[in-house]
């Protein structure tokens, strides 16, 4: 269980120690003179962005005042490049590896297994500038050309995040690696863009349960070797629920 307390020292941490680790590694910091080091470039950003997400360049240069550094918006502006893209995305990913969990649940229905997880993705369209390094899904011009796409994963019982994971916007749901965390016996709900039989089958072998919608093309087979589609399937059982076992289910291609 993460405290308060414990929370307070690892931010600040990611924030100071290893963002200044982080700028110098990227070449974001190249003096050791400089004034503008990656931990007051991080907290201009989070604390400025924090509070204003629309904020200016010459808001953001009140904020870096704040933390005790003179930089003109001019200045700021040059220093938004490949090298502090690069240092942002490494700070995330050291605060991204860092555990943060509650006591777990008392509700019976939760309690019953080690984790219950729900993931989606969320998408960021970029200027077409960007699509050289995050391509969307945009076939026509201007027509979200570069995406950013995050990957989250949320325990309920614990309240431990995975992720997020870092795609293009064009990379498909079911190419998310999240689940690889899960211990078994724990529960998995996607909605049907995480839908692949591979995949499900690789959870279930590994003894990880799951939940999702079901696309209407699927063709399941059940123990007695017959074919069915989900309609036909379901119209012959005429009922709230259905536990069937199947011996095999696939995607049909239209």
């Amino acid at each position: 269980m993460t405290t308060i307390p414990h929370l307070a020292t690892v931010l600040q941490t990611i924030l100071t120690t290893e963002a200044d680790r982080v700028g110098r590694q990227t070449g974001f910091v190249q003096r050791a003179d400089a004034t503008l080091t990656g931990s007051i470039f991080t907290q201009m950003l989070v604390f400025g962005l924090g509070a204003n997400p629309t904020a200016s360049l010459s808001a953001l240069t009140q904020t870096a005042a704040a933390l005790g550094v003179t930089v003109t918006p001019e200045a700021l502006h040059q220093r938004f490049d490949r090298a502090a893209a690069s240092c942002l995305e490494q700070v995330l990913a050291v605060a991204v590896r860092q555990v943060v969990t509650a006591a777990p649940v008392m509700l019976p229905l939760l309690a019953r297994f080690p984790a219950v997880v729900v993931q989606d993705s969320s998408s960021i369209v970029w200027p077409d500038a960007f699509a050289d390094l995050w391509r969307g899904c945009g076939g026509a011009p201007h027509a979200g050309n570069a995406a950013l796409k995050l990957q989250l994963a949320l325990d309920l019982c614990t309240g431990q995040l995975y992720g997020p994971q870092i795609h293009e916007g064009r990379e498909a749901d079911r190419n998310a690696t999240l689940d690889r965390a899960l211990p078994p016996g724990a529960v998995r709900v996607v909605d049907l863009g995480f839908w692949d039989t591979g995949a499900l089958a690789d959870l279930q072998a590994r003894g990880i349960a799951w939940f999702s919608h079901a696309p209407a093309q699927i063709a399941i087979q059940t123990r007695d070797e017959r074919w069915w589609t989900l309609l036909d399937l379901l119209a012959a059982h005429p009922c709230p629920s259905l536990d069937c076992a199947c011996a095999s289910v696939v995607t049909r291609r239209s």
